[in-house]
């Protein structure tokens, strides 16, 4: 935007009309609840609500957006928080939050980004209530053990193939997002025998996911009366078409990777808060 950039005079009006037009707060760690219910009235007929930022790294803006989102949960009824972060690590992290602590909870679900001090709280809140965390990013996240260990609890009904195939997936997954990773951070080229390698691992991987959603799609299918299971495994389906897309685009040159990312995160959750609106 170049509206701050024409001139002192262009500059000092624009900064006249953002001091007008905004509404002012306490510094984060005085905030009270009670300075958001102007969100009352802009959000009352939402279902969905985004909460951004102009750059990562910002204590003040976790401390704000944590405030916020408590805010809306317990004010306006709002129950799903989608976080930056792997679909599959966030899910099985908020299924499986009665065996974390709260640190552990914040840590096994999110980018080491996010997981700070000032979004604890956020963490605890998740822990103690009904709002319910869910990630929109196809890059794996926090651990490979955390979408096993998710999938395990449901032994009774998926099988120990099934399982054997979910670790192998995983397992290749971080394997490949950390080794290929460090090449594409630093611009660099990756050794062609490191690429050969991974073309087997995506050939395998897409066979084994190809059987997994075959399988899987059969077993909720057969338990449609149970709507509980059939939401755990549609999201286990999703899951596994995201590992699927990972593997098939991440060594694509930054930009069109970003694009089918972006895309592919669009297409899933488009959210960052939401609830049921009558």
């Amino acid at each position: 935007m170049g509206i701050f950039s024409k001139g002192k005079v262009r500059y000092l009006n624009s900064v006249k009309w953002l001091s007008k037009n905004s509404i002012h707060l306490s510094e984060p760690a005085e905030c009270k609840p009670q300075e958001f219910e102007f969100l009352r009235h802009i959000v009352k007929d939402k279902r969905i609500v985004w909460l951004g930022e102009n750059g990562h790294n910002i204590r003040e803006h976790n401390m704000m957006k944590s405030k916020i989102i408590e805010f809306l949960h317990k004010e306006m009824n709002f129950t799903v928080l989608a976080f930056e972060s792997g679909l599959a690590e966030c899910f099985s992290a908020n299924e499986l939050k009665e065996e974390f602590t709260d640190e552990d909870f914040l840590k096994n679900a999110i980018y080491s980004l996010w997981a700070t001090k000032e979004n604890l709280s956020l963490f605890q809140l998740m822990k103690k209530s009904d709002l319910s965390l869910i990630g929109i990013d196809i890059n794996p996240s926090s651990n490979p053990d955390l979408f096993v260990k998710f999938v395990q609890q449901l032994s009774s009904v998926v099988s120990e193939d099934t399982i054997e195939k979910i670790e192998y997936i995983e397992a290749g997954v971080y394997k490949w997002y950390y080794q290929l990773g460090q090449y594409k951070a630093r611009r660099k080229k990756v050794p062609a025998e490191m690429l050969h390698e991974f073309a087997e691992f995506k050939e395998k991987a897409s066979a084994v996911i190809g059987d997994l959603e075959a399988s899987l799609h059969e077993e909720y299918v057969l338990r449609l009366e149970n709507h509980e299971l059939v939401r755990q495994f549609k999201i286990i389906l999703r899951c596994l078409q995201n590992r699927l897309y990972f593997i098939n685009h991440f060594h694509n040159n930054y930009r069109t990777y970003k694009k089918s990312k972006r895309k592919t995160n669009e297409g899933k959750f488009r959210m960052d808060l939401s609830r049921t609106v009558p």
